[in-house]
């Protein structure tokens, strides 16, 4: 099986979850009430109000494995120590009633929330698998917009609007493009290695596409990275059962796990695809109509 992006070694691994393991026991005393989320490597720092800020641990991480091993407890406490008094200072807002400036608003694209936790934050429909949900960053780390901060901005439509115009311009204009082949397929990779917004670009798909086509498979197993095969003729069809173990290689050994699905992108609606045991690709109605369209 092809697997395409950064592998880490068994030993960067180790590495990772040592320094991992001296966030969780300082985190414990410095930021009492605090854990770390598994999946995404983030911190979860509790707010008033039963708000919770998330804070990214990457650069953290890289810095303390850059760093001998004695100094990293200093390095990650010196870390914590901060993230407390941003906490005091008011830059991760204790409260919810400051309102970030247009500049920090980013748009994130993740897998569809259930409707009461979708409704506790600023969003719009990315149809049918996906939500945009509305964030805002500072110092290395981004929070969710509630709903009532989303009003300094005009309501939620504008919110986005301004957030997806941040993202593009300032996260997305140095992504790296690359095309791999897959069992003679060309696959393009759309990544930006410790950018949690690079699934923001499946809302602009056709910038990204190495032709012009109104049908594409599509992954994204990590936040930071997605990839897209366009679909022109009937018989490409089978290359899903390909990429989806490619996206499920790639969701398993990811630090930033999106979706380990494979997704059929037509007419700006992302179609989850189903696939027997056997590997058949089963296609929903719609879809059978647009694959029989196809030539």
């Amino acid at each position: 099986m092809a697997v395409f992006g950064p592998r880490r070694s068994r030993a960067a691994k180790n590495d990772e979850a040592l320094v991992f393991s001296i966030i969780v026991e300082h985190a414990s005393t410095v930021l009492p009430g605090s854990s770390l989320d598994a999946g995404s490597g983030e911190l979860i720092v509790p707010l008033a109000t039963d708000r919770r800020a998330r804070v990214a641990t990457g650069k953290l991480v890289a810095h303390a494995l850059s760093r001998p091993e004695p100094e990293r407890v200093d390095i990650v406490r010196a870390w914590l120590a901060e993230i407390a008094e941003a906490l005091r200072a008011g830059i991760i807002g204790d409260d919810g009633a400051r309102a970030p400036a247009a500049a920090d608003l980013r748009l994130r694209v993740m897998p569809t929330w259930a409707p009461d936790t979708l409704a506790a934050v600023t969003s719009q429909p990315v149809p049918v698998a996906f939500d945009a949900i509305v964030v805002f960053t500072g110092r290395d780390r981004w929070e969710y917009l509630p709903p009532s901060q989303a009003q300094a901005f005009g309501g939620a439509v504008e919110a986005a609007g301004t957030a997806v115009r941040q993202t593009i311009t300032e996260e997305l204009h140095d992504v790296d493009v690359r095309d791999h082949d897959l069992n003679g397929f060309q696959l393009r990779m759309v990544a930006k290695d410790g950018c949690p917004f690079v699934t923001t670009a499946l809302l602009s798909l056709r910038r990204f596409m190495p032709q012009p086509v109104d049908d594409a498979l599509v992954i994204a197993p990590r936040y930071s990275a997605i990839a897209l095969l366009p679909l022109t003729a009937k018989d490409e069809i089978r290359i899903a059962t390909v990429l989806a173990g490619v996206a499920r290689d790639m969701y398993a050994n990811a630090p930033d796990q999106c979706s380990a699905g494979v997704y059929w992108w037509h007419d700006g609606t992302f179609h989850p695809l189903d696939l027997d045991d056997d590997g058949t690709v089963v296609l929903e109605v719609e879809l059978a109509a647009v694959a029989a369209a196809l030539a």
